[in-house]
């Protein structure tokens, strides 16, 4: 595909760039920003101590999809990124301090993994995911998750009505119901590759914005334009 030169829709930002530079002084520096690979992961529940998520004859949200994010933050670490947890296995943090903690870190992705559960007769099926930005990340794994079990996708990635929506780049995802026996057998008997097709997402999806990212810086020049008193200022043109 033939790249065609659309330097307006970056010149205004430009503009004001070249323009401070020039009435405040200083050089144009290229700096390179690099999205670096580190993921938060949120153990689900243990909000306060017994809480637990929700719960189904023995079984409990919180023991059950917190194996599977350990195991996902496992793999991600060897796939080689940073990998933080909003806090330990065994103690509790408020949902406060997980915002606190997310809005005062430098991360790429905050992941929290739930299971679901419904009141009625009928037991409820599938996975759905809520996100903060995060919609084609989201939606992968949805599909992965839907065509590898043969789960319900309940949703396209949905604007995120919960906690995380004061989290930058975050991803809700709901992996099944725990008091549906289809699904909770699922999360049970398939925790290593339920974290697989997570892992895997987050690494593919993280390389290709990378290298969008990558091949924009490198399709960039500055240039000089003549301001209405005859200075020149630098002007960042990115071609596309």
């Amino acid at each position: 595909m033939v790249k065609r030169k659309r330097w307006y829709t970056k010149l205004i930002g430009s503009l004001l760039v070249g323009i401070c530079l020039s009435l405040f002084g200083g050089n144009l520096v290229q700096a390179k920003v690099v999205n670096e690979p580190k993921i938060i992961l949120d153990l689900a529940h243990r909000d306060t101590e017994n809480d637990k998520g929700a719960t189904y004859k023995e079984w409990n949200e919180r023991d059950i999809v917190n194996q599977i994010t350990l195991k996902v933050g496992d793999k991600l670490v060897n796939k080689g990124f940073t990998v933080t947890y909003t806090r330990e296995l065994d103690k509790p943090t408020s949902i406060s301090n997980r915002i606190n903690l997310a809005n005062s870190s430098d991360y790429w992705l905050y992941l929290s993994i739930h299971a679901n559960s419904n009141d009625s007769a009928k037991p409820g099926t599938g996975v759905e995911a809520f996100s903060n930005n995060e919609w084609s990340l989201s939606n992968n794994i949805l599909n992965d998750l839907s065509e590898e079990f043969g789960l319900t996708k309940r949703n396209s990635p949905q604007a995120t009505p919960f906690y995380n929506r004061k989290i930058s780049n975050s991803t809700l995802l709901e992996i099944g119901f725990i008091n549906n026996d289809f699904d909770r057998s699922i999360m049970l008997d398939y925790q290593d590759k339920i974290a697989d097709i997570i892992a895997n997402n987050i690494e593919s999806d993280y390389n290709l914005k990378m290298q969008e990212t990558n091949e924009g810086l490198a399709n960039q020049e500055t240039k000089t334009m003549k301001m209405y008193d005859g200075s020149e200022v630098p002007v960042k043109i990115t071609y596309y």
